[in-house]
C-alpha cells in the first residue's frame, strides 16, 4: 500500500513497510518543516490577481500550511486570498498600505482585514471566522483603542484617570 497524505496539513503518511532503510528523510521532511511550517511558519505572498489561491501540495513546503500569512496585492484594487476548506488557524497580515484583503475559501464566506491590519482567522473547513471574539479576565491596550462600530460594555469602563459607567 503506497504512502498516503494527512487531510488538512498534507503530510505523508507512510504505508506499513514502506521506504524501508530510507523513511528517514520523509519523517525529517514532516517533522523538521512540513509541521514547523504549520506551528511556527510564514508566507509571504504578493498576488497581482485576485482572487489568489494560497499553494497547497502533498508532502512538500506550501503557502496555505504556514501558520501566519503576510498578505500583499499589486492589483490596485481591495483583493482576495483563498485558502484551502480544511479546519486551520492562521495570523494574518494585511502589510498593504492602501488595500483591503478577504481571506476566505474558494465556495464559502470569509474576513476582511484592512490595510495595515493584522487579524486572528480560522478556517473551519468551510468558511474563514474571526477566531476571537472573547478574552477572559484582563485586556490591555499598550496605546490607541479604534472601535469601527458600536462599544458595548457590560461592566465599568475606564477611560484616562476616570471611570465611566454604562
Amino acid at each position: 500500500m503506497p504512502s498516503t497524505y494527512s487531510p488538512d496539513l498534507r503530510i505523508e503518511l507512510i504505508a506499513n513497510g514502506e521506504q524501508s532503510g530510507t523513511w528517514g528523510q520523509t519523517t525529517n521532511t514532516n517533522l523538521g518543516t512540513l509541521i514547523e511550517d504549520a506551528i511556527a511558519g510564514m508566507a509571504a505572498v504578493t498576488t497581482a490577481v485576485s482572487p489568489y489561491t494560497l499553494t497547497a501540495f502533498n508532502g512538500v513546503a506550501d503557502q496555505a500550511r504556514c501558520a501566519a500569512l503576510q498578505l500583499n496585492t499589486s492589483t490596485g484594487a481591495n483583493y482576495i486570498v483563498n485558502v484551502p476548506a480544511v479546519t486551520k488557524l492562521y495570523v494574518v497580515r494585511n502589510v498593504n498600505a492602501t488595500w483591503s484583503v478577504t481571506v476566505k475559501t474558494a465556495a464559502g464566506s470569509g474576513i476582511v482585514v484592512p490595510p495595515l491590519r493584522t487579524a486572528l482567522l480560522r478556517c473551519d473547513g468551510t468558511n474563514v471566522v474571526e477566531q476571537l471574539d472573547y478574552v477572559a479576565g484582563s485586556f490591555s491596550i499598550g496605546t490607541t483603542l479604534s472601535v469601527g462600530t458600536d462599544l458595548t460594555a457590560a461592566a465599568d469602563v475606564r477611560l484616562g484617570s476616570w471611570w465611566e459607567v454604562s
